[in-house]
């Protein structure tokens, strides 16, 4: 939906470009300078990252009780296990507490429960969605760190 828009809008600053320079004669060339340098902080915002340059908030009541998988860990070993869906249940300065739903075995150690961070500022662990991965730092309840992907199930 996001890059159906971004089409749409990219087209429509197309034709008013086109516009602009057919009626450059009628049209004030300061009128020109404003909109091309609107144009121009406008397509800079967004392909250095948009919102993550200002950064955004955890919102955790949207997340707290919802049902999270880890997909792709890495820092686990060659063969880094499967690690079953969790439950965020506490949040605390940027990291939530992850309770997985069935312990499981890894290393010799049964893990219950994962402390999650964002991996990339701006990007809050609060708006992840079910479709599209979000970068996360890891910790396992022995303090075995990685890194992954977290969607919302």
């Amino acid at each position: 939906m996001k890059n159906i828009l971004f089409v749409l809008v990219f087209i429509i600053f197309f034709f008013i470009i086109i516009a602009i320079f057919f009626l450059s004669a009628s049209i004030s060339m300061k009128l020109v300078y404003v909109f091309i340098a609107i144009t121009g902080v406008a397509i800079i915002y967004k392909a250095t990252g948009g919102r993550a340059l200002f950064g955004t908030h955890e919102r955790p009541e949207k997340i707290l009780g919802k049902h999270l998988k880890i997909l792709e860990p890495d820092g686990l070993g060659p063969k880094p296990p499967n690690l079953p869906e969790a439950i965020a249940i506490y949040y605390d300065n940027g990291t939530y507490k992850l309770e997985f739903v069935e312990p499981f075995r890894f290393e010799g150690r049964v893990e219950k429960f994962v402390f999650i961070s964002a991996r990339h500022g701006g990007y809050p662990i609060s708006r992840v969605k079910k479709r599209g991965l979000l970068g996360i730092n890891g910790t396992l309840e022995s303090g075995i760190g990685f890194i992954a992907c977290l969607i919302r199930v």
